[in-house]
Order: C-alpha cells, then sequence, then structure tokens
C-alpha cells in the first residue's frame, strides 16, 4: 500500500517538474531584474495606504486637551 503511494507521488511529481522549472526561471529572473518604481508611485502609494479620515481633521478642529465629561462636571455624578 505504502509503495503505491510513493509510486504515485513520484509520478505526480515529474509530471509538474516542467511547470516548477519555469517557475523557477522566471523567479529567478525577476529577482536579478527588479521591476523599477517612479517617486511618484511610491508617494501615491503612501499617500494610499490609509484612510484619509484617520486621524486627520478639517482646518479650525481643534482635539480636545481633555476628555469630555458626559455624566456632569461633578465627580461621583455616574454614580448617583
Amino acid at each position: 500500500m505504502e509503495q503505491t503511494k510513493i509510486r504515485e507521488q513520484v509520478i505526480d511529481d515529474l509530471k509538474q517538474y516542467p511547470e516548477l522549472k519555469k517557475k523557477v526561471i522566471l523567479l529567478r529572473y525577476e529577482q536579478e531584474h527588479p521591476a523599477k518604481i517612479s517617486d511618484s508611485e511610491v508617494i501615491d502609494s503612501m499617500a494610499l495606504s490609509r484612510p484619509v479620515s484617520d486621524g486627520i481633521r478639517p482646518a479650525g478642529q481643534e482635539r480636545p486637551t481633555q476628555p469630555r465629561n458626559h455624566y456632569g462636571d461633578r465627580p461621583g455624578a455616574l454614580y448617583r
């Protein structure tokens, strides 16, 4: 039983060999000749890496210096 599994595996590996060899050749070529990326493409990708609303506020909207107390100004108002 185990010999048939090994035999089938070897046959499958031999069938896949030409395709795997092409992939290795392509990866080596890509490694030796990397794609050139322009400065503007780098800047564009950095600008679009996060949503615009992520921490950016329109002019005139300042971040509060202290957290707002929604339960009143008195300490302990939440527990009454």
